[in-house]
């Protein structure tokens, strides 16, 4: 990893790369004391200084490069893992009780400290100590950034790339002599990577830069988020808190999470394709906002997003993160145009217990794609849904055969009533299509009924079918022109609780009783489908 350039100059870089060297040339490299470590990896760039005890720690030698008595900058990072009960020593150079020409420890976990990082030097005219401090607690288990800096106007300390204190004094710092560097002792189980001395103070700008050359970027709280969410359309905020681009892939809802490379490259997870992907250019504190458009209507859908600095090499986030958002509906969208039935005909009767059904071609106003048919089917005695019915009797399709449709379990002797809906890609609302009938079974004669002629009330006499006729029209089933000064029928209307007369509109149903009156006499065929029971 490229560390930023600077304005300043180093007088030694450390970087603990499986090794102690000084990349300053000519400068000391560090050595290991006890049975502290330098590893090759699982830094925070590259590998680091490991001090496993109290009794161990990492050792610069002395170099008259390193007395600063009045302006430098004193940076690295380290990682803990528990509280301590006592103080833990970083990085020094002096001695006790009161000598130093820069000391950065960690203080006691107790009743009255909560582990803060302190940071200072000895006044060189007083004697007194110098620090700068606040309270302040930083996690286990995660690298973080110090920096302190001082010069001739005061000195400051920084925790992540934020500064946490500063304090004016022209004091010069207490130099002892020919005293090493002293990395980590005391400090148990701790790591230490990426130490630098320049002798400069660095500016609050140089110390962002150069904790976020080794960091990706951080977004900011509620971020990222949507705006103007429309119907086929939304706009991305982001916010981090360095320059940088954020990624995102948009996926259906409830899709495999991809991985942070997998949003920068535009995919899904396992390579799949993204429905959108893009990216926002994003400046360090500034909100960002990109327009993601190509959606569906009133659509849920996960958005993956994940941010990279602009560093020469950068740095990406490990993991993306996921906004949930659904589309709107457009109220200003037409439906479909209505669909018909191409096939079966209307009535008409299946000798076998499965029928295709088949609607017209879709079709739509503001020619939007065919989305989704609403198959229904009910027996015509009962209501549609109910929970005896087959699957087939209910059916939705998303994907192929939005125009045909099998429906099967038919039962014969039984009529079948159907509709279906289409749907489209700007609108939630279906268009339905009227209801069409078809019957199963084979049909039978089960002989003549005769109806006496008559022409006084008590002449009527009730019939009742047992069978579903193949033309349900009254004249039709009873074989005459329906005229009332030579025919009449009728049924009990239970609304008004007496006789109410039918027209020639009439259709007969099974299992209906009908009061008939014939002038001349009637012969009726009892013929059709049986009904089932």
């Amino acid at each position: 990893m490229l560390l930023p350039v600077v304005s300043w100059g180093y007088v030694g870089e450390w970087k603990f790369d499986g090794n102690g060297n000084n990349e300053v040339g000519g400068g000391p490299s560090a050595t290991t004391v006890g049975s502290s470590s330098f590893l090759t990896t699982g830094g925070i760039s590259g590998g680091y200084a490991y001090i496993p005890s109290g009794s161990d720690h990492v050792e610069i030698p002395y170099d008259s490069a390193f007395d600063l008595p009045d302006s430098f900058t004193i940076e690295f990072w380290f990682r803990q893992r528990d509280d301590q009960s006592f103080a833990q020593n970083l990085v020094y150079k002096g001695t006790p009780t009161n000598n130093y020409n820069f000391y950065v420890f960690r203080q006691l976990w107790d009743g009255f400290n909560d582990g803060p990082v302190i940071a200072g030097f000895t006044s060189d005219s007083t004697g007194f100590w110098e620090q700068v401090s606040n309270p302040n607690q930083l996690a286990h288990n995660d690298w973080h950034y110090v920096a302190y800096t001082k010069d001739t106007n005061g000195h400051a300390y920084y925790l992540d790339g934020n500064l946490i204190h500063s304090s004016s004094t022209s004091d010069a710092a207490e130099i002892v002599a020919a005293q090493p560097i002293i990395i980590g002792d005391s400090a148990v189980d701790t790591d230490i990577d990426e130490l630098r001395i320049s002798d400069t103070a660095l500016t609050p700008t140089e110390i962002s830069d150069s904790y976020h050359a080794l960091t990706p970027p951080i977004f900011s709280v509620g971020y990222p988020s949507t705006a103007n969410v429309g119907n086929t359309s939304l706009d991305l905020l982001a916010q981090i808190d360095e320059d940088g681009i954020a990624y995102y892939v948009v996926l259906s809802d409830g899709a495999a999470p991809p991985t942070s490379v997998e949003v920068k490259a535009g995919t899904g997870s396992g390579g799949t394709t993204a429905l959108v992907f893009g990216s926002v250019v994003l400046t360090a504190a500034t909100v960002g906002s990109g327009t993601i458009s190509g959606l569906t209507t009133q659509t849920a859908y996960d958005i993956y997003v994940v941010a990279e600095d602009d560093e020469s090499a950068p740095n990406i986030q490990s993991s993306p993160t996921i906004v949930d958002v659904t589309t709107t509906v457009d109220l200003n969208n037409k439906p479909p145009s209505t669909p018909t039935a191409v096939t079966p005909a209307d009535g008409a009767i299946f000798n076998t217990g499965s029928v295709m059904l088949q609607a017209s071609a879709f079709s739509d106003p503001e020619g939007d794609t065919h989305m989704k048919t609403h198959w229904l089917v009910r027996r015509a005695d009962r209501a549609y849904g109910c929970s005896d019915y087959d699957a087939s009797f209910d059916h939705i399709a998303t994907t192929a055969s939005l125009t045909e449709h099998t429906v099967s379990d038919l039962a014969p002797g039984l009529k079948y009533v159907w509709k279906v809906g289409y749907g489209d890609s700007g609108t939630v609302d279906m268009s339905w299509s009227k209801e069409y009938t078809f019957r199963v079974g084979s049909s039978v004669a089960d002989g003549i009924l005769g109806i006496d002629a008559g022409i006084e009330v008590a002449d009527f006499r009730m019939i009742s079918f047992l069978h579903w006729p193949y033309d349900p029209v009254a004249t039709s089933v009873f074989d005459v022109d329906y005229g009332t000064n030579d025919f009449r029928i009728g049924t009990y209307d239970a609304a008004s609780g007496d006789y109410a007369e039918y027209d020639g509109n009439l259709k007969v149903k099974p299992g209906r009783a009908y009061w008939v009156l014939a002038r001349v006499g009637l012969d009726v065929m009892l013929e059709g489908i049986p009904v089932s029971k």
